[in-house]
């Protein structure tokens, strides 16, 4: 293996893996809330990194890669110190069928605090769950009347 793919694979690694610990707690969405400036300079960096990565030189990519490691933990680290001090961890549960219930909440919540039969939904994948082609007479629907309620019956919409 050459030296810059030694390079790359560490890289790539090692910045996966700084994304994942931020991802333990935090989505993006969570970050983009709490300071929208931030969570685009990373998003930036982010770009630079792959960019460094497909057509960069290996010292781009050292250097990209350092910023990026640095980016996720300092995002880590504000979010940790700043914003689960003041916001709630829970943003709401509700009932699916008899015996489950979701979560939604910015920050993932430790396995203990979690009732069994409960599912974690992150804001992130609501909205993605929410755009798929099965309930967009759905979001019609809400788009239309954005305060009424969606009501459940014989497990239906």
């Amino acid at each position: 293996m050459r030296r810059i793919e030694k390079t790359l694979a560490r890289w790539v690694r090692e910045t996966r893996a700084a994304k994942a610990r931020f991802e333990t707690d935090w989505s993006m969405m969570s970050l983009k809330a709490f300071d929208e400036g931030i969570y685009q300079r990373l998003r930036e960096q982010q770009s630079l990194f792959d960019t460094a990565c497909v057509t960069g030189t290996e010292e781009e990519i050292e250097i990209h890669g350092s910023a990026m490691l640095r980016g996720w933990a300092q995002c880590t680290e504000l979010m940790n110190d700043t914003a689960a001090a003041s916001a709630p961890r829970l943003c709401g549960v509700g009932g699916l069928d008899e015996g489950t219930s979701v979560l939604i909440s910015h920050r993932r919540p430790p396995p203990d605090e979690v009732a069994a039969g409960t599912i974690w939904l992150s804001p992130d994948e609501v909205a993605y769950l929410i755009n798929l082609p099965e309930l967009r007479q759905v979001l019609a629907v809400k788009l239309q009347f954005p305060t009424a309620d969606i009501q459940l019956g014989a497990g239906k919409f």
